[in-house]
């Protein structure tokens, strides 16, 4: 059986009780404890008992934000639509789709077949710093050695022609100005996914999906 009162001082997880308050309610004594991070609260004795290693809210909502790259909600900026950063992410995130989940549709071609991600690219910050930006939208993630696996020596940004010549199965789509692309890389370009890109071949045709790439293109950048 607990005793009635707790001892000033006392530790609960992360909180010392500091002060034995008058009030009282529910038959209950209650404190106020303070936590190692300074938010002082109120809180029964009872409660301190039953859950004695329960973080404060400050705590709580201290471990549920973004405060660190290892953390899971993380944020890194980098799919950020208004700062023009989301094609990156977009290429990082297929890239490990096709690499790393059995179910992406292109698995068989990649990690099915060996082809695996260096463990610095993890990080997308990495990827980026070990890539840079990107030289223009006609450019897409290349392996220069297409047995090998995804890693700073073995990537480059390509243009379209240049990773046509580099794939082991092209399929080429001829633009409306004559210049040839790779499906995959049309579809990356576009930021579709393939069961995207097949819903709209039946919907739009290919040749409107191809003269709207043409128009994406060519359209020139703005900035503010």
């Amino acid at each position: 059986m607990y005793r009635k009162d707790l001892i000033i001082g006392e530790k609960f997880g992360d909180r010392v009780v500091i002060e034995q308050l008058e009030e009282r309610k529910h038959g209950y004594v209650w404190y106020l404890v303070k936590c190692k991070c300074g938010n002082i609260s109120k809180l029964s004795g009872s409660y301190l008992r039953q859950y004695p290693n329960k973080k404060c809210n400050s705590c709580t909502k201290l471990d549920k934000s973004p405060k660190g790259k290892n953390h899971c909600n993380f944020k890194h900026g980098l799919a950020s639509r208004s700062l023009g950063k989301d094609r990156l992410y977009h290429i990082w995130v297929c890239m490990r789709q096709r690499c790393n989940n059995p179910n992406a549709k292109q698995y068989k071609d990649y990690g099915g077949r060996g082809i695996t991600i260096c463990k610095e690219w993890d990080s997308i910050e990495q990827f980026v710093k070990d890539m840079g930006e990107r030289p223009s939208i006609r450019h897409t993630l290349d392996r220069i050695d297409n047995n090998k696996g995804y890693c700073k020596e073995n990537c480059r940004w390509a243009t379209f022609e240049e990773q046509a010549r580099n794939k082991r199965n092209n399929r080429l789509y001829k633009l409306p100005d004559g210049t040839r692309i790779v499906k995959q890389a049309l579809i990356d370009s576009l930021e579709w996914t393939n069961d995207m890109f097949k819903r709209r071949i039946k919907s739009m045709g290919l040749p409107k999906i191809l003269e709207m790439y043409q128009q994406k293109i060519n359209k020139p950048n703005v900035k503010s």
